[in-house]
């Protein structure tokens, strides 16, 4: 049997493309800049981002996959890791651009009470608003982390054809977005 400490040394190299990963998706979507040569890689930032959560969860999931976490001395202990790992981060993000940009100071005080718990993804009209480009990623990532505990929990406890069932649904609704926001002109992402 695999002991949990080897379960996460062979997941390395996913933990660390996912790093590098989520720093790409933060940088690309600061937004306003003509990155020249690069712009075709640019614009594929949603790919990437689908991409970094996709592997994310593989990595939580499998890391996770023979420890409950809905004991509530463990989902601390889960949730205070994920907030110390990416707040620090994510409130010099914001801060650095509070400075860098001229109208951010009036922005961020106005959005503190969403900004500082990074609820900005739950509001879709925020993404592009003052320093949203770059830590709205952050945001549903920290979104995806509070339910992950629950989700894991009910996907260990539902058959194989559950599971098959829920994936192909998904599946189907990552492939029809796109043409749904093509055809419609609305953009859902």
């Amino acid at each position: 049997m695999i002991s949990f400490e080897k379960k996460i040394n062979r997941l390395g190299c996913f933990s660390d493309f996912c790093c590098i990963d989520g720093i790409y998706v933060s940088w690309i979507y600061r937004g306003g800049y003509d990155y020249k040569v690069l712009n075709n890689f640019v614009s594929m930032g949603a790919m990437f981002m689908t991409g970094f959560f996709m592997l994310s969860g593989f990595v939580i999931s499998y890391s996770y996959s023979e420890e409950s976490l809905i004991e509530l001395d463990k989902l601390k202990r889960f949730y205070l890791k994920r907030a110390a790992s990416i707040y620090p981060l994510y409130w010099a993000y914001g801060g650095y651009m509070t400075i860098v940009q001229k109208d951010a100071l009036i922005n961020t005080l106005m959005m503190l009470p969403i900004e500082l718990p990074a609820l900005q993804s739950v509001w879709h009209g925020l993404a592009s608003y003052g320093h949203n480009g770059g830590t709205w990623f952050i945001s549903c990532l920290l979104f995806c982390y509070i339910l992950f505990p629950f989700i894991n929990e009910v996907l260990k406890q539902i058959s194989f054809r559950a599971k098959a069932v829920l994936f192909c649904f998904a599946f189907f609704v990552s492939i029809y977005t796109p043409f749904l926001c093509k055809v419609t002109g609305f953009d859902f992402i």
